[in-house]
């Protein structure tokens, strides 16, 4: 575990990045598949912009072919 004046120098110099067991992304308003969970870090580059990377573990009854079709329904209908 880092010590506070660790943490208060990474974010001085926008070098820091977070760990997280587990995240959630939720796109409440999108047909099929709203909710994507899984480990993800987050990082400040050098330049100040902030990324995150997310390892989905897929749904217990996850379909891929399904959720194309979901889309695609929505998608020609619009």
């Amino acid at each position: 575990m880092l010590k506070l004046e660790e943490v208060v120098g990474e974010l001085r110099l926008s070098t820091w990045s977070v760990d997280c067991p587990e995240m959630r992304l939720g796109r409440p308003s999108a047909p099929g598949l709203t909710e994507y969970v899984g480990p993800d870090y987050l990082r400040q580059a050098a330049d100040g912009s902030i990324g995150y990377k997310l390892y989905p573990t897929p749904p217990p009854a996850f379909a891929p072919l399904r959720e194309f079709l979901t889309w695609w329904q929505v998608a020609s209908s619009a």
